[in-house]
């Protein structure tokens, strides 16, 4: 069992007596492994953080806890990181790690150590915080597009313009997508890859480099862009159309 970062919008934090009396027992007794990223206790929640997994009473019968260079320390690619937690899990990753997965690469050791004792996860999430308090949501204000404020400052829900909500497009969210692409030369992830309930919302996830998001809003600002008054056009209809027909679903 995963316990992911609270990164959703709409998400929460657990609280803790739910994990010490109901979640470590609920894996102890079914021989569930529980398995964390050290970030989400570096990430806040309405102010809150996640405690640590393997700060939880009889948390190490059941559980690991992992740090990634990739997300905690903003060094992707590095493909580096630790564990932590039950020995008995831990000896079996290891297992398999020496039979199955390739040995990560000495540059990448050497990277991952010099970040890991220099860097530190909880000051990542803060600057994240802080460019999109004062950098991005600003931005989008001026340009009258509704957003649905991050409680756990990683990821944000966006409304599409109203001018996509019509009965005749199947999937405006895609669509909206599309057309920021094309116009604006901006990707957004179209939230109806996440099942109906998102197809009039777009997803934006705060891990570029510091700036990036807010150069991208400006050129789109710049460019004309006005959430209200942006619509579809029948070019980008077609592209879309023609690239769903191409797509060869029985490769995915």
């Amino acid at each position: 069992m995963y316990i992911t970062h609270p990164a959703a919008p709409v998400g929460t934090v657990m609280d803790d007596d739910f994990i010490d009396y109901k979640l470590i027992p609920f894996c102890k007794t079914r021989g569930i492994t529980l398995f964390s990223d050290s970030y989400i206790s570096a990430t806040q929640f309405n102010g809150k953080r996640l405690r640590p997994i393997l700060s939880y009473p009889k948390a190490m019968e059941v559980s690991v806890e992992a740090i990634t260079v990739a997300k905690e320390l903003g060094l992707p690619g590095a493909r580096a990181g630790g564990i932590a937690g039950n020995e008995y899990i831990i000896n079996g990753i290891r297992l398999l790690a020496a039979t199955e997965v390739d040995i990560v690469p000495g540059p990448s050791q050497i990277l991952a150590a010099k970040a890991l004792s220099e860097i530190k996860p909880e000051i990542i999430g803060q600057k994240i915080q802080k460019e999109l308090e004062g950098e991005i949501l600003p931005r989008f204000e001026r340009m009258g597009w509704p957003v649905l404020k991050p409680r756990a400052g990683i990821d944000m829900i966006i409304a599409i313009p109203p001018l996509f909500r019509q009965a005749d497009i199947d999937n405006p969210s895609l669509l909206a997508a599309i057309t920021m692409l094309r116009k604006y030369r901006v990707a957004m992830c179209p939230c109806s890859v996440f099942g109906p309930a998102g197809k009039y919302a777009l997803r934006l996830v705060i891990k570029q480099k510091e700036g990036e998001i807010a150069i991208a809003l400006d050129k789109m600002r710049g460019e004309g862009f006005y959430w209200q008054g942006e619509k579809p056009t029948m070019k980008d209809a077609l592209f879309l159309h023609e690239e769903l027909m191409r797509l060869d679903l029985t490769k995915l």
